[in-house]
Order: structure tokens, then C-alpha cells, then sequence
């Protein structure tokens, strides 16, 4: 993985997509961030009544 990819992480709105088996979904979310550089790992914050998390 090309790290300085996180140097690029900004306040905005990001897809996340999911797949289980043959079925797709999707969603916005609008809170992602950088929680370790070691990893590296990052973080989102999605609302647990979201179908898209129930996958």
C-alpha cells in the first residue's frame, strides 16, 4: 500500500461498498480519519441502523 496516500485524507463525503456473496451495497459516510500511522489504520463511523452495515 502506497502510504502517502494518507497525506491526502481530508473532511469530505467517501463511498464505502460492501459485497456479501453476489449482493452489493453501498453508502455515505462523512467521517473517516487516520487513527495509527503504525499499520497503517484508519477509522469510519457509520450509523449501526445503516443496511449497508448489517452486511
Amino acid at each position: 500500500m502506497d502510504n502517502t496516500v494518507l497525506y491526502d485524507l481530508s473532511y469530505g463525503m467517501y463511498a464505502v461498498g460492501v459485497k456479501d456473496g453476489m449482493r452489493e451495497c453501498g453508502c455515505i459516510v462523512n467521517t473517516v480519519f487516520q487513527v495509527s500511522t503504525i499499520g497503517p489504520l484508519i477509522a469510519l463511523s457509520m450509523n449501526k441502523d445503516n443496511y449497508t452495515c448489517s452486511f
